[in-house]
């Protein structure tokens, strides 16, 4: 008689196969339901035997998952925390496809990846989400520190189980639970903890027609000029680089830092750009001086700009 346990790890073995991972091992207190819940590209009907269920988005991500694995070495174990991925030489805590779709954007579509030199680096992650950009930066020997801000205090939680799960680039990262702007503030906001790659102070939901579940969290912002000025003043000869993904807040970021002068501070920034078009920024980036490109993100209201100055 096989047990119920050997079945899930049977079962969901099978269906990683095409994929070229494979679950490690599968504790007791972990239902059929539990597990095909965390795990991402994969979908269940629920029933005792399983039975993949088809959709467009599931199949996005299972094309992910592919790409994914076809590049990089891929191990989950189920924990009772969640999936447990080993990724290359680093791990993540996988609670959602999120974590799936940013692993995919930060190391197969490299949407942060800068020729850096041997010169020290340092990063300000605006928009750390789970840690997977932070550490993404924190494994190059050029950088010498990244410190991440996360307003949400459930996603912050998960990017320090991810920090400490990596301890030999981990050490490098500071996290900050608030948020950055133009001014500092307090406010109560909408939270969805499967998408926490969308939430943010400036999100507009509106534009995201299947969110349909919140909760009210209590978030804390503060100045980007100030914390860009603290972060110069404790690495004066580090170049600055700036990564943001604030979900359509990187307007006020840009606002605060031309009004402060702030800009001079920053050599190298890789943005995401919401909701309008990016040719304003892209201009006002030129006329300071940097480099700029830009491409289309992963959806139609989205660009990534980077945006280089020789220092």
């Amino acid at each position: 008689m096989i047990s119920r346990k050997h079945f899930v790890r049977r079962a969901l073995n099978m269906a990683l196969l095409p994929f070229g991972v494979r679950l490690e091992q599968t504790p007791a207190p972990c239902t059929l339901g539990d597990l095909c819940a965390m795990l991402p590209g994969i979908g269940f009907d629920g029933a005792i035997f399983w039975q993949p269920v088809y959709s467009d988005w599931m199949v996005r991500r299972q094309d992910r998952l592919r790409i994914l694995s076809a590049h990089h070495e891929l191990r989950f174990t189920a924990e009772k925390e969640g999936l447990r991925l080993r990724f290359d030489d680093l791990q993540f805590r996988i609670m959602g496809h999120d974590e799936l779709l940013i692993l995919h954007e930060v190391f197969h579509k490299r949407e942060y990846s800068l020729e850096l030199g041997n010169r020290p680096h340092v990063v300000a992650d605006f928009g750390m989400n789970v840690g997977i950009a932070s550490l993404f930066f924190a494994r190059q020997s050029a950088v010498t520190a990244v410190y991440g801000y996360e307003p949400f205090r459930p996603t912050y939680e998960l990017a320090l189980q991810n920090i400490s799960m990596n301890p030999g680039c981990g050490h490098k990262i500071i996290p900050h639970q608030y948020g950055l702007g133009r001014e500092s503030a307090k406010m109560v906001c909408d939270y969805n903890a499967l998408n926490r790659g969308l939430m943010g102070n400036m999100a507009d939901h509106s534009r995201h027609p299947w969110l349909k579940t919140f909760t009210a969290e209590e978030i804390e912002m503060r100045s980007a000029s100030v914390e860009i000025q603290r972060i110069k003043n404790e690495h004066p000869s580090d170049l600055l680089i700036l990564k943001c993904d604030v979900e359509g807040a990187e307007k006020e970021i840009v606002r605060d830092l031309s009004e402060t002068d702030t800009w001079r501070l920053v050599n190298m920034v890789v943005m995401e750009w919401h909701y309008e078009s990016p040719d304003l920024i892209v201009r006002q980036f030129t006329d300071m001086g940097y480099v700029v490109s830009v491409h289309g993100g992963e959806t139609a209201d989205t660009w990534n700009v980077t945006a280089i100055r020789c220092p």
